[in-house]
């Protein structure tokens, strides 16, 4: 085999070996057959085919957006991984205190279509909603209190919106959703917003949803603290319990590169 095919086999299975590690995952048998389920594997092996053969391939152009998340941290990393691997190129793009909500202080969808036009991205990947979690006025000038049903159906109304103007500009958008969060105002803000994030991604064929949440956890709880890929802890939470370290950026960033590996084949 060439040189080049065995760095690619190292890069992703560094990236495996880091997301098992961080997130106790261990290989484990598969679940015994179900009533029904021979038919319902059939059409599985059917679909992943049919994915398989629309995976994009290199040269790519990958366009990265959001907060303060994409700025430092998660997004530096993510932009590492990416530049790793062989004609991928990367534009990317944090602004503090942004968002989704307040659109009067920054548009995010008419930023994102003027970067798309400015760079001709193949790939989105966007992070929101660290500034979101308040409340949020619909188009009328109504405001909605943050943890009612009004405020989750005006705030998908902006994901949607987003995703409308945007998903057809580009090949495929990865909208990667929140880990879990150090202090319980930010459980309830990211467990609101989270789910909005994954049911619009899917009203869109060429969006996928990224769930990081348990990327940061250790055994499915919050801790400042993991465990690198020899075992050794170190801090991957900055002190407000949202923003991550250097390290931790490396490590939702191999969380966020195992689901793009699964729909990009990057070598």
């Amino acid at each position: 085999m060439s040189m080049s095919m065995s760095i690619t086999d190292l890069r992703i299975a560094t990236i495996a070996c880091i997301v098992a590690c961080v997130a106790g995952i261990t290989a484990c048998g598969s679940k015994p057959a179900e009533n029904g389920a021979v038919s319902k594997t059939a059409e599985n092996s059917n679909t992943e085919l049919t994915a398989n053969a629309q995976k994009l391939t290199q040269p790519l152009k990958f366009l990265l957006i959001g907060d303060s998340l994409m700025r430092e941290g998660f997004g530096p990393g993510l932009e590492t991984a990416l530049t790793g691997f062989n004609d991928v190129s990367v534009v990317r793009e944090g602004l503090y205190s942004t968002g989704l909500n307040k659109i009067d202080f920054f548009d995010w969808t008419a930023r994102a279509d003027e970067m798309i036009g400015q760079n001709k991205p193949d790939v989105l990947i966007v992070t929101f909603g660290a500034n979101d979690g308040q409340g949020i006025l619909d188009d009328q000038g109504k405001a909605h209190e943050l943890g009612t049903d009004s405020w989750k159906e005006v705030y998908a109304q902006r994901v949607n919106r987003f995703l409308t103007r945007i998903a057809p500009k580009v090949k495929k958008i990865f909208w990667v959703g929140h880990p879990i969060p150090g202090n319980d105002k930010f459980v309830k803000k990211f467990s609101a917003m989270n789910p909005v994030y994954e049911a619009e991604a899917a009203k869109f064929p060429n969006v996928v949803y990224v769930d990081t949440w348990d990327s940061l956890a250790l055994k499915g709880v919050y801790s400042r603290s993991l465990p690198d890929e020899k075992g050794k802890m170190q801090v991957a939470r900055q002190g407000d319990g949202v923003h991550v370290t250097n390290f931790g950026g490396k490590i939702e960033a191999a969380a966020v590169m195992k689901v793009v590996l699964e729909n990009i084949d990057l070598k």
